[in-house]
C-alpha cells in the first residue's frame, strides 16, 4: 500500500462519501471511480492467468498434434511415392556402410542413383560449380574443366565425377545431385550423413 498527500478539501469529501463504518479511503476511492473492489481485481487476475495458461497449453497440444499428424502424412507421401521410396531405400544402405574411405562411399551413392534411376541421373550433367564442371560422360571433359580434379568413373554408370574435393564440397555435390533428381531434402540429408 502506498501513502499519498492529500488536501484538507478532499480528504473532507472522500470521508462524507463513507457508506458503512470502517471503509478505508482505498475502497470509497474505488466506489467513486467505478473501479472493482480488491478482492474482485485479484480473482479477476487468477483467474485471467489461469485462462489464458489453461489456453496456452491447449494451443501447444493442438500444435504438437498438428505436427505429429503432417509428419504422418509426409511419411504416407514419401511411401506412395516410387521415385522417393528408391531414395528412401538408400538410408543405410549395406552397400554404402561396406566403403571404407569417404570416397568410395560417396561413388557408391552415386552408382546406387544410377541403378535406381538411369534417366533420371543424366540430370547430373547439370550439376556444376562455379567454375568448373563435376559430371561428365568422359574423363576428359572433367580435365579441360579442371586439371587436377581427378576424374573417376562412377561404377556401373556411363557417368565420370571429380574426386579431389573435401568431404563439405562431396556433400554439398551430393546435396545438389539429390535436388537435381527430385528428392525431398530431409530425406537427401539423411542419405548424405553416410559419407
Amino acid at each position: 500500500m502506498k501513502f499519498i498527500e492529500v488536501e484538507d478539501d478532499l480528504y473532507r469529501y472522500i470521508a462524507s462519501q463513507t457508506e458503512s463504518i470502517g471503509e478505508s479511503a482505498s475502497a470509497i476511492l474505488r466506489r467513486l471511480l467505478g473501479l472493482p473492489p480488491v478482492g474482485e481485481l485479484a480473482s479477476e487476475s487468477a483467474s485471467t492467468i489461469e485462462a489464458t495458461a489453461a489456453s496456452t497449453v491447449v494451443a501447444s497440444k493442438v500444435v504438437a498434434s498438428i505436427k505429429d499428424e503432417l509428419a504422418e502424412i509426409k511419411q504416407e507421401m514419401v511411401q506412395l511415392d516410387p521415385k522417393q521410396q528408391d531414395f528412401n531405400s538408400l538410408i543405410n544402405h549395406p552397400q554404402i556402410s561396406q566403403q571404407k574411405a569417404s570416397i568410395g562411399r560417396f561413388l557408391m551413392i552415386l552408382t546406387l542413383l544410377y541403378r535406381q534411376q538411369p534417366k533420371n541421373f543424366a540430370n547430373v550433367l547439370k550439376v556444376s560449380g562455379r567454375d568448373r564442371l563435376y559430371f561428365a560422360k568422359d574423363e576428359k571433359t572433367l580435365l579441360i574443366s579442371g586439371a587436377s580434379s581427378k576424374p573417376k568413373m562412377i561404377s556401373d554408370t556411363p557417368y565420370w565425377v571429380i574426386t579431389n574435393s573435401n568431404n563439405g564440397m562431396k556433400c554439398r555435390m551430393l546435396r545438389k545431385v539429390f535436388d537435381a533428381m527430385g528428392c525431398q531434402r530431409e530425406l537427401a540429408d539423411q542419405i548424405i550423413e553416410q559419407i
